[in-house]
């Protein structure tokens, strides 16, 4: 008999009537747009020229594959709340 009014009493503690809403945070602005990219100087070389298009070519992929990924994930994490909380963004 106590079991069964403990575990009424646990239960009946964890409903609640008022409704819950989560608010999932805004992404980080930095992560908005990939970092800038090298630049070439005054005077430069075809050599500098060449090292730095190598250079930021793979550092936009890089980058951009990040920002996507990470885009990806925020969408998904935020789909996950909305639906917890009953829709509310």
């Amino acid at each position: 008999m106590n079991r069964i009014i403990i575990l009424a009493l646990l239960l009946a503690g964890c409903s609640t009537s008022v409704p819950m809403v989560q608010r999932f945070p805004a992404p980080p602005t930095d992560m908005a747009e990939p970092a800038p990219l090298d630049t070439l100087q005054a005077g430069a070389t075809m050599t500098n020229l060449l090292q730095t298009m190598n250079t930021n070519y793979a550092r936009y992929h890089e980058q951009a594959a990040i920002v996507r990924a990470w885009n990806r994930w925020y969408k998904g994490q935020s789909e996950i709340g909305c639906t917890a909380s009953g829709g509310a963004r």
